[in-house]
């Protein structure tokens, strides 16, 4: 036991050392500029429906927004990087969940070894790495569910618990809507599998009613701030009929790559220790068949594996620590062996980690280039990091610059040169104001809200024009940039 703190102390530096030193290695990348954006302006103006350039969004509830803009709040005032800023409260969420990860280990194992091994492969996972590292809801969710589980098996705390287990399970559910359910599912079947008793208990029960009360909260709360029926359309039942849709080669190709780059060596550990190991722990067994369903829908979103990682992390720590005779063996030669598990792993997670920089760095050195630039019109694809790099230099430069944008979200029906000479021109299924719909609603154009009468510079994102009067003065990755006679 006492050697117990001196390695929650190694794992958690380690911990800090490996997500601090890649904080800033990726740029933003597609959601977490939308997210930035909406982080500053609750720090503006605290709202129960989070806002996008001043409208109403349906995207996600107000949980994430509010907490990071409470932290963020602080942080720009400090002498950091524009990736520290946003991400650190990651970073510590990661690190309390880790925390968490190594004692719900040992309840559930009953066993120092096997929780340390958890916790160690738990930390070093690149999926687990990559999303610590992100402004992105997953972790903050994570740590809801994660720490909200963790009460529920700590039966020699009584009822008491469930107070905070309430709160929690509502916080989950107001940081990710229909995700949160995975957390009254988890604690139906742990109880049906070691202790039915605890379903004569008022409190428990009245605890399994938390999200599905905040989901009715929410859906009827909605319509009076300004929502469109915010839960229905960005629950599990869109993700579904998207689905039904798609090819489902396509989407598990989409899923199973970036999956195998960051957890491979992993995820193949766990299937050998489901299979062997799955009727001594059924419970474990049922979490992690769960990663069936971001199997078939994550498609090049890695963060919905999140939530079954830990079971990843468990049945892969069995399969390394217990021998033949079913005893826990810490030789040298497991060492070795799970050292470079770890390497390797890393490597991979690496790889595919530098490529996401190699694909969007350009739009942070563009975005800090054309910082200062004032009346600007972008024009073209979903491109949300090179305006967000724009608009948080000028902000320490003590600048508020407006500027125009019409995004043309995964259709072809509209001419750039229509919008080149004439930003308000008339358009058929054009959206003026609000990006709420851009998510589930294609084949149409979204138009930003501007005072801009004159166009000083156009900057085309994925799209081409013939009719621009004016000089190209710079043209790569898909980006041209043009300055106006």
């Amino acid at each position: 036991m006492k050697k117990q703190p001196l390695f929650l102390l190694s794992l958690f530096f380690s911990y800090l050392i490996i997500r601090l030193l890649l904080i800033s290695y990726v740029p933003f990348v597609r959601d977490e500029a939308l997210y930035v954006q909406m982080i500053n302006e609750q720090i503006e103006d605290i709202t129960f429906i989070p806002t996008y350039l001043g409208h109403p969004v349906d995207w996600k509830p107000p949980v994430f927004f509010w907490v990071y803009s409470f932290f963020v709040r602080f942080l720009i005032t400090l002498p950091l990087s524009d990736e520290i800023i946003y991400r650190l409260p990651t970073v510590i969420f990661g690190f309390l969940n880790l925390f968490i990860v190594f004692f719900l280990s040992k309840k559930l194992s009953n066993s120092t070894e096997v929780a340390k091994v958890v916790s160690i492969i738990y930390s070093f996972n690149f999926l687990v790495i990559y999303m610590d590292n992100t402004v992105l809801i997953d972790t903050l969710l994570n740590f809801f569910i994660l720490l909200s589980f963790y009460l529920y098996l700590r039966t020699d705390f009584g009822n008491i618990r469930f107070f905070p287990i309430i709160i929690l399970s509502s916080l989950a559910f107001f940081t990710k809507l229909a995700v949160a359910f995975i957390l009254p599912v988890l604690a139906v079947v742990y109880f049906l599998v070691y202790n039915k008793n605890q379903f004569s208990n008022i409190f428990f029960v009245l605890s399994l009613f938390s999200v599905p009360l905040s989901a009715i909260i929410y859906s009827s709360l909605d319509v009076f701030a300004g929502g469109e029926q915010l839960f229905i359309s960005t629950g599990l039942i869109t993700t579904f009929n998207n689905f039904s849709s798609t090819d489902i080669l396509t989407t598990f190709y989409g899923s199973f790559i970036p999956f195998m780059l960051t957890s491979g060596i992993w995820f193949f550990l766990s299937v050998m220790g489901f299979f062997k190991y799955c009727r001594k722990n059924l419970f474990i067994s049922f979490w992690f068949m769960l990663i069936l369903i971001p199997f078939l829908i994550s498609f090049f979103m890695p963060w919905y594996f999140l939530p079954v990682m830990f079971p990843v992390s468990y049945f892969s720590a069995l399969v390394l620590l217990y021998n033949e005779k079913n005893k826990i063996t810490l030789d040298n030669f497991f060492k070795l062996i799970f050292l470079l598990f770890i390497v390797v792993s890393f490597i991979l997670g690496f790889w595919f980690y530098d490529s996401l920089r190699q694909d969007y760095e350009h739009n942070r050195i563009i975005g800090r280039e054309i910082a200062g630039f004032e009346n600007v019109l972008f024009i073209g694809d979903y491109n949300p990091e090179l305006i967000i790099y724009k608009i948080l230099e000028e902000k320490r430069r003590g600048q508020e610059l407006d500027y125009g944008w019409i995004l043309f979200s995964n259709t072809t029906r509209y001419n750039t040169d229509d919008f080149v000479n004439n930003y308000w021109n008339k358009h058929d299924e054009l959206v003026d104001g609000s990006f709420t719909s851009m998510f589930r609603q294609k084949n149409v154009a979204y138009r930003k809200d501007t005072n801009i009468t004159k166009f000083d510079y156009i900057i085309l994102l994925g799209v081409h024009s013939d009719k621009i009067n004016g000089n190209l003065i710079k043209n790569e990755s898909n980006v041209s940039i043009f300055k106006i006679k």
